[in-house]
């Protein structure tokens, strides 16, 4: 395993400091309540705040949303149209204890969204009451857990919602029945080989016959992979999928679905130091059998491992969004679905967060989302297929 260095120790000195400003802030602000549902979700309109964590999705009608965090409170924006103006951000309130990790969202079967995220002590949702009114409720909590990672939410083949969350006693997933009620938490492992699972980065994927497909890192920066032996189904063990295009060097794995079902694993591979990384990938084999390509290079050497990594898809073709160390953004897309990759596209000035997202809209266009100093702008494909447009801030129009 990689010594601490002093860069790495001041860096969690700084982010315990954080921590702990934040828990006297909550604790001086939180009123404990025995309710089911906390945190009551706010109508109020605002000027942008500083955010991060930025995620977004495109909803049945054909609209973006956006949703993004301020410290432990969770705003989104949505556009008033497909392909429209802004509705400006709102915010959606915070969970019992405050929004510590997340936001993961995902869409139930009848289109209304559902959003999760992580306080310190447990695994929390809120849901759209309706995929046309748009409104929301307050947070409900799904399970205690300590010190819990961000959410990853996925879609069952049924349209049942599974969320994936980890932290030192392992990974856990809950589900909802058909009657869209939650699961408790039920653990899939915390060892490997002596590997632990559940602080790293997790990424899930659907493959084409139903089966949910997991991808973590262990304590080694190992890629390890567990999966259902049938669409709902029990789950096999963990194999490794080993460390990229270097030994033990993964960071922020993501699985992606091609156009034909075959699930396809990117991840950073850092190079001259921590903070410097190329682009990785794998794929499955077109028979679906299970068996993976070797690890290959897409290129960069100067990506960020610390954050800035998104993809969609859009037009049938994958698009891969992702950040150098001077906060640039870059592109790579398939230049035919399935098929292969272009080159790095640069597609903004330096100085963007770590915070960034992708979306394709219902016309095939993809829409891109980053922070610079905290503040949320966009860019957009003025075309499907065709160049971008400037980058201005997200707020309302």
């Amino acid at each position: 395993m990689r010594s601490k260095s002093r860069h790495d120790m001041a860096r969690e000195g700084v982010h315990g400091v954080v921590r702990s400003l934040y828990l006297l802030f909550i604790a001086a602000i939180t009123i404990t309540s025995t309710a089911v549902v906390v945190g009551v979700a706010s109508p109020t309109y605002a000027a942008a705040p500083p955010l991060g964590n930025t995620t977004s999705i495109l909803n049945d009608d054909g609209r973006l949303e956006v949703f993004a965090a301020s410290g432990t409170v969770l705003y989104h924006n949505f556009q008033t149209s497909p392909g429209g103006g802004w509705s400006g951000w709102i915010s959606l309130g915070q969970p019992s204890g405050g929004l510590w990790n997340g936001p993961s969202v995902a869409k139930n079967s009848d289109g209304r969204l559902e959003v999760f995220a992580t306080s310190l002590g447990a695994l929390y949702h809120a849901w759209q009451d309706s995929h046309i009114t748009g409104g929301w409720s307050g947070w409900a909590k799904i399970a205690d857990l300590s010190s819990p990672s961000a959410p990853t939410a996925v879609k069952n083949l049924d349209g049942r919602l599974e969320v994936f969350v980890g932290n030192a006693q392992g990974i856990w997933h809950a589900w909802q029945d058909l009657s869209r009620n939650w699961s408790g938490l039920a653990n899939l492992g915390m060892t490997v080989d002596g590997h632990t699972l559940g602080s790293g980065a997790i990424s899930v994927g659907v493959n084409s016959d139903g089966r949910l497909e997991l991808v973590a890192l262990d304590t080694y920066n190992i890629v390890m992979r567990i999966y259902q032996l049938s669409s709902g189904g029990a789950w096999s063990g963990w194999t490794s999928m080993g460390g990229g295009c270097r030994p033990a060097a993964a960071r922020s794995p993501h699985l992606m679905p091609n156009q034909d079902g075959r699930l396809e694993l990117f991840i950073m591979s850092p190079i001259y130091n921590e903070n410097n990384a190329s682009l990785c990938h794998r794929w499955q084999w077109p028979t679906f059998s299970g068996g993976w390509s070797g690890w290959a290079e897409l290129g960069g050497t100067s990506l960020d491992t610390m954050g800035g990594f998104a993809w969609t898809q859009a037009s049938d073709r994958l698009v891969v969004l992702a950040r150098d160390t001077h906060g640039t953004l870059y592109t790579i897309e398939q230049t035919a679905p399935n098929g292969s990759w272009s080159g790095f596209t640069q597609r903004s000035a330096s100085g963007y967060d770590a915070s960034v997202s992708i979306v394709a809209n219902g016309d095939g266009r993809w829409e891109l989302f980053a922070n610079r100093n905290g503040q949320p702008y966009h860019a957009w494909q003025t075309s499907v297929g065709g160049p971008l447009s400037g980058w201005v801030p997200l707020e309302s129009n």
